[in-house]
């Protein structure tokens, strides 16, 4: 029997996005919603990335991931900068930014667009890419369906990373992939996290049916990679006399992305959330991994990244793409729990 989804209403705990974000004196009224979540970009400045690999600003090594602003001292902002600004849409759709200029505002720009889940890993390979020295890298994380709409209007993107095959498809049906760039580039594996206050315990995965949870954070299951994935294993379940996703449908909190779904599980008792592995690693020490789906049960999760039809610079976006299947990229993927894909049929 065909189960409808019905999220819970109203959802009282998907958190505000842009919480984490330096909006750099942007009125919130200015700040746009586009398809369910707000626009996020991440700059890299060019001085910072010298810096990093050369390993200056206090020591660092070139592989430390860059954080936000607010968590270094002002000496280290200056070597690791990352700026981040929130985005009109009709501004970014444009090319328009806001925040601090720099000397090197100028320049080419780079402009990747890349599922949330591997924000914090592509920060680190944009800092030791050796290919983008003349190339501003700027990159768009969120939902790879959100990505997938915004790419459709606008030819500004140059590189698009999808969490799954389906958006990408659906971004080569309308022409906007450059022919033959298309390649499977990652996989991971989904986990259950708990707030790190809980006493539940999970040992297989229909143990999900005993536990008295308030919501199922996940992204959105219609649209999200991470929620379709998450809704095509739960479907597998048995529970009683129906499948674990007819049983906890009604319960199902879904978020624009999997950080949001972490942001809930960590916000609120009671909320367990269904991510991947890499994002549980990130926050590990704020929430609780209950249970680890095998990839033997999981769906088959597989990121895959193009080159945009329109982009303004195809050496450079040649050249990153080419990056993530380095070595040096490859260790970078691996030690935040990826799993490397290497041009699978």
């Amino acid at each position: 029997m065909m189960h409808k989804f019905s999220p819970a209403a109203p959802n009282p705990l998907v958190p505000t996005v842009l919480r984490s974000v330096s909006l750099h004196n942007v009125p919130e009224s200015t700040l746009a919603e586009a398809w369910g979540t707000r626009l996020r970009v991440t700059r890299l400045v060019r001085p910072a990335l010298a810096s990093l690999r050369s390993g200056e600003g206090g020591g660092a090594s070139s592989r430390e991931p860059l954080h936000h602003p607010d968590q270094m001292s002002s000496s280290k902002t200056m070597t690791r900068r990352t700026v981040i600004c929130a985005f009109l849409v009709g501004l970014i759709l444009s090319g328009s930014t806001c925040g601090p200029r720099t000397p090197e505002a100028n320049q080419p720009e780079l402009l990747v667009f890349a599922a949330a889940s591997l924000s914090d890993v592509l920060l680190e390979i944009g800092a030791v890419d050796p290919h983008q020295s003349a190339t501003d890298l700027a990159f768009n994380f969120a939902g790879s369906n959100v990505l997938a709409q915004q790419i459709l209007a606008s030819p500004k993107p140059d590189v698009f990373i999808s969490a799954n095959e389906e958006w990408m498809d659906l971004i080569e049906q309308a022409g906007r992939i450059e022919a033959g760039t298309r390649r499977p580039l990652l996989s991971n594996r989904l986990v259950i996290i708990a707030p790190s206050s809980s006493s539940w315990e999970m040992d297989a995965a229909a143990d999900l049916c005993r536990l008295d949870f308030r919501f199922l954070a996940l992204g959105h299951p219609e649209a999200v990679p991470a929620g379709r994935y998450a809704k095509q294993w739960l479907e597998t379940i048995a529970c009683q006399n129906r499948s674990l996703w007819e049983t906890v449908a009604d319960r199902i909190s879904p978020a624009p992305d999997v950080r949001a779904v972490v942001g809930q599980v960590e916000a609120t008792p009671g909320v367990l959330g269904i991510v991947y592995q890499t994002d549980y690693a990130m926050a590990r020490d704020r929430v609780q991994l209950l249970y680890e789906v095998s990839a033997d049960h999981g769906p088959p999760i597989r990121y895959v990244v193009s080159r945009l039809h329109n982009t303004k610079d195809p050496q450079a976006a040649k050249s990153f793409v080419e990056f993530l299947f380095s070595d040096t990229a490859g260790t970078l993927f691996e030690k935040h729990g990826f799993l490397l894909l290497r041009d699978e049929p």
